[in-house]
């Protein structure tokens, strides 16, 4: 999953983007037993955390 980088893009859809990349990671990390990608789910749903807390 790649995300191109646009200047119109909102704050809202990159926080999107980061809970879905999170998901992604969180799915990879189960299915794979991989702490890799559980450290990168968490890491991606922080800065979506961040970015919806900018958002109120």
């Amino acid at each position: 999953m790649t995300l191109q980088l646009q200047p119109e893009l909102t704050l809202r859809e990159l926080a999107v983007h980061h809970r879905e990349l999170a998901l992604d990671h969180h799915c990879r990390a189960r299915a794979n037993n991989c702490p890799e990608h559980a450290e990168l789910a968490v890491i991606h749903l922080r800065e979506a955390e961040i970015l919806e807390a900018s958002l109120r």
